[in-house]
């Protein structure tokens, strides 16, 4: 292997020429390498190939593919599909047809009612103001903590074995943490109102007047009692 001295920069170096279509381990093939190095370098044992083959074999260096969740087969998307939307649409038929129909009957009425003791405008305002963010957080909660939970103990997000509609990359250690916690931002946050608004109600409720105090109420209320009695006999 011819070699040659040159002068760079006050160091001499020696440039050694590998002969062409030298072949290393693993199949990788070079054409020429070229290499200067210094004579401290090669009274060390080193070789001109090592950091060749260092820089192309090493495992960190070496490229993995991402790894993605198991998705939901075409025929259990179109099963998810057929019960989904008759779902949503008995529930939106019911809240259309009945319950924003009652609600609003009940809220013109609110301040001359009451629901076991309680006066009604003091049910309304609990209903909107803790009720509707409560029901929200355990409905969401219900579906995303248990996965969130089982991600954050195993360290994995997803978690092994569940599928997914789209394409999710799999992430692992803290990464996957992060993931499950973010999960939990919008049922615990929508809990948070839930309890802020049950100060905001019972700060409402307590400047509220009695339903006899309404001049509009007695009316209603002569009318109400009037039917209990019917209905007793």
């Amino acid at each position: 292997m011819p070699r040659r001295r040159a002068q760079r920069g006050g160091v001499t170096t020696r440039e050694t020429c590998a002969p062409e279509h030298r072949t290393w381990r693993q199949g990788i093939h070079v054409v020429s390498v070229r290499h200067a190095v210094s004579d401290n370098q090669l009274n060390n044992g080193w070789h001109p190939t090592q950091e060749a083959e260092q820089h192309h074999l090493h495992p960190k260096r070496m490229k993995q593919e991402p790894e993605y969740a198991s998705q939901y087969s075409t025929r259990e998307r179109w099963r998810h599909v057929l019960i989904g939307i008759p779902a949503a649409a008995v529930i939106l038929a019911v809240c259309k047809w009945w319950a924003f129909p009652e609600l609003r009957m009940f809220a013109q009425t609110a301040h001359c009612r009451t629901v076991l003791g309680i006066p009604g405008t003091s049910v309304l305002m609990y209903g909107v103001f803790v009720g509707l963010p409560l029901a929200a957080s355990i409905s969401i909660a219900a579906f995303e903590a248990p996965l969130a939970i089982r991600s954050i103990r195993m360290r994995e997000y997803p978690p092994p074995g569940v599928k997914v509609h789209g394409k999710v990359r799999v992430r692992n250690g803290q990464s996957a943490r992060l993931a499950a916690i973010r999960d939990l931002l919008a049922p615990t946050a929508l809990g948070c109102i839930a309890v802020w608004g049950g100060f905001q109600a019972s700060e409402l409720a307590r400047s509220l007047k009695p339903p006899s105090s309404y001049p509009e109420c007695k009316a209603y209320l002569e009318e109400m009692a009037l039917g209990a009695e019917i209905t007793r006999h």
